[in-house]
């Protein structure tokens, strides 16, 4: 009863990997790693090692090897159970977990030549990656890091130390003076990827904080900006009333200087009548005075 809870469903079907058609690079290596852990990996490695004769062998041979055929049962029973109904047809007629493996391997990884393709195409993006100016370093470690796994599912030996200096010559203007800091201070070659995010992570922190103690200082300039510039209006318009004030007062003197400038020209133009008057009326007396003095001298 024990035995066949053990070869049973149990918790470890729960945990599996399932494989629908896509990622299957992800799923090979979590497949990969379970198999590892229940050593049962080499069944799908090297296959079930099948005797020649099985009537030949001894006793112990024979128990050792039907063992065997029970642990490769289970290791194609975990790679059946990690795949969707939409995949299940395609291993249904493999007889041993190297089959069922071999099969999946050539239709969604591909044969040499397709492995070599893909190959290509990821070393190719990986060697024109770079960081956007846009983009955050978490972001940017996370793109580069998923390319790199795909090479590695694929066979390409790519080190830390690689990946490492991709980071360091693919990274913005902005990150210039960590970058050189990092490359005079610490040695390249056992750097790892860990430290490198910490100090590259610091230094992006560090930055977004006087950014932002830049805008918050230009905000506040801007609204002392603002408050100077309402307080200039409001002067200039008291100075406009003030103004307008003087110029009515001053408006108001010029006609009053004006009204009495014309009664004083009104009197004089009076006296001036009245002088004209005063001096003809002597010439006509005068005028009449020797004409009468003349008169009398004739006779």
């Amino acid at each position: 009863m024990s035995s066949g809870a053990k070869e049973g469903p149990s918790v470890s079907y729960s945990i599996l990997p399932i494989f629908g058609g896509g990622n299957y690079n992800f799923w090979k290596v979590k497949m990969r790693t379970i198999l590892l852990s229940e050593g049962l990996w080499s069944f799908v490695e090297r296959g079930l090692q099948e005797p020649e004769d099985l009537s030949q062998l001894p006793a112990a041979e024979i128990e050792k090897f039907e063992a065997e055929v029970m642990k490769d049962a289970k290791a194609l029973s975990k790679i059946q159970n990690g795949v969707t109904s939409d995949i299940f047809p395609r291993i249904t007629r493999a007889k041993t977990a190297k089959e069922a493996w071999d099969t999946l391997e050539k239709e969604f990884q591909g044969d040499s030549k397709a492995i070599t393709i893909k190959l290509q195409t990821l070393r190719r993006e990986f060697y024109n990656m770079k960081m956007k100016e846009s983009e955050c370093i978490q972001d940017y470690a996370s793109r580069l890091a998923e390319v790199v796994n795909q090479m590695r599912t694929l066979g390409e030996e790519i080190s830390d130390q690689r990946v490492v200096e991709k980071k360091l010559i693919s990274l913005p203007e902005k990150y210039d003076p960590i970058v050189a800091a990092i490359e005079e201070c610490k040695d390249i070659t056992t750097l790892s990827i860990e430290q490198l995010m910490g100090s590259l992570k610091s230094h992006e922190q560090r930055r977004l904080t006087r950014n932002d103690q830049s805008v918050e200082s230009a905000f506040q300039s801007k609204l002392s900006f603002k408050s100077q510039k309402s307080s200039k209006k409001g002067n200039s318009r008291d100075d406009e009333v003030t103004g307008e004030q003087r110029r009515w007062k001053k408006g108001e003197s010029s006609k009053r200087d004006e009204s009495k400038n014309g009664k004083r020209n009104a009197i004089c133009f009076s006296a001036r009548a009245k002088g004209d008057s005063r001096r003809a009326s002597r010439r006509r007396s005068h005028s009449s005075n020797t004409s009468s003095c003349r008169k009398q001298f004739k006779r």
